[in-house]
């Protein structure tokens, strides 16, 4: 009775190392230069768009839910804002330009090229 459950651990032990080693030894596919831009572009785009989005639930907070001095607005937080209004327009000019520049030279064939 022993022998036999020693020989199932056994040959269940031998499938899982087959299999690991199956999973080890496996030829991953390698991603063309295509492929590795899209995600580039994909993985910039969507943090600064995170931090577009953080920036902009940092200001609304800034504005609405902070006591402001009644007539003026605080020194401190006029600078603030100005970091952040700088910060917010240079993120969506780079997530403009990272959209826009989606469109790359493409040869065809016949040595005519096709933007976009």
């Amino acid at each position: 009775m022993q022998s036999a459950d020693v020989q199932s651990r056994w040959r269940l032990l031998e499938r899982l190392n087959r299999f690991r080693l199956g999973r080890r030894t496996a030829v991953r596919k390698r991603y063309t230069a295509e492929e590795l831009d899209a995600r580039l572009k994909f993985v910039v785009g969507c943090i600064l768009g995170l931090v577009l989005t953080i920036t902009t639930i940092g200001v609304l907070y800034a504005l609405v839910f902070v006591a402001q001095p009644i007539g003026a607005q605080a020194e401190n937080d006029k600078m603030f804002f100005g970091v952040l209004s700088s910060v917010a327009t240079f993120i969506t000019g780079t997530l403009a330009g990272l959209m826009i520049s989606t469109g790359r030279n493409k040869e065809h064939g016949d040595g005519q090229q096709d933007v976009g």
